[in-house]
Parts: structure tokens; C-alpha cells; sequence
């Protein structure tokens, strides 16, 4: 999965390249799409009625995966992540109007599932734990803004002990 992983955002770089060089802006509805195809990777943009993107998708033809991209107004990326018929499956994350990293995490059939962390607008993390199936387990940690342990509690089937 790494692999299709890498192949994609590599080719999601290429064609982002390509269509930023395009001169053609001709969109008018509030969710126009374009859809381009470059071998087998196909890429739909979103737009709004400014022209201005606000989401995209990429996928290999034929695939039921799909890494979709969210952006803010002023065009700075606000989430990415990956999608498995038409649910969040694979890693995803969130990020600031400035482009700090706010939320990473991973999903499987639509639910947490995996390792997440959050944190604060400096950079340091707010909390970190795991879930199972959409529920919190094991050890959660929670830090102050310095980024010293606040406290730890230790879950259990999404129980708190």
C-alpha cells in the first residue's frame, strides 16, 4: 500500500504541476468539475463560482482508492487522506490556515483505527492515543502547550479507567 501510496502523491505533484500551467479558467458552477486523465491516473478538481479549488481527487483508474484533497479559501491544503469506497481508509490529516499540521490519524472502514495525534497551533502535541475500531484503547496521553505530560489515562474498549 506504501508503494500506491507514493505513486500516487507523486503523480498528483506531476499533474498538479501540469494543470497549474493550464491557461484555460473557463468555470462557472459552484461545484464545476474537470477531469483529466494522464496514463491511468485520473485527478477531478472542485472549484467554487470563483475559480478558485477547493477540492480535488486522485485515483488510478479503475481503483476503488482515492486520495482526496481539501483546500482553505486562500488555497493553503486543509486535510488529505485516503478513501476506499467512499469511506476514509488510510491515513489522514488535517492542517492550519498557515499550514501547520493540526490532526494526523488513521481510519479503516470509515472509523478510527490506529494511532492519532493532535496538536496544538505551535507545533507541539495536544494528545496522542490509539483506537480500535473506532474506540479509544490503551494508553492516552495529553500534553500541556509546553509540551510536558499533562496527564495519561489508560482506556480500555473505549472505557476510561
Amino acid at each position: 500500500m506504501n508503494n500506491f501510496r507514493l505513486v500516487l502523491i507523486f503523480s498528483v505533484i506531476i499533474a498538479t504541476v501540469w494543470l497549474s500551467s493550464c491557461k484555460e479558467k473557463n468555470v462557472s458552477d459552484k461545484d464545476a468539475k474537470r477531469a483529466v486523465e494522464l496514463g491511468e491516473l485520473v485527478i477531478t478538481e472542485y472549484y467554487d463560482d470563483s475559480t478558485k479549488m477547493i477540492a480535488e481527487q486522485a485515483y488510478l483508474y479503475d481503483s476503488l482508492r482515492v486520495l482526496k484533497s481539501y483546500f482553505y479559501r486562500n488555497g493553503q491544503l486543509y486535510m488529505i487522506g485516503d478513501m476506499l469506497e467512499g469511506v476514509r481508509d488510510g491515513e489522514w490529516k488535517a492542517y492550519s490556515e498557515e499550514g501547520d499540521l493540526l490532526t494526523e490519524g488513521f481510519y479503516k472502514n470509515g472509523v478510527d483505527h490506529g494511532l492519532k495525534s493532535v496538536y496544538f497551533e505551535n507545533g507541539k502535541i495536544r494528545y496522542q492515543g490509539k483506537y480500535e475500531n473506532g474506540k479509544k484503547v490503551g494508553i492516552w496521553k495529553f500534553y500541556t502547550k509546553d509540551g510536558k505530560l499533562a496527564k495519561e489515562l489508560d482506556l480500555s474498549l473505549g472505557q476510561e479507567k
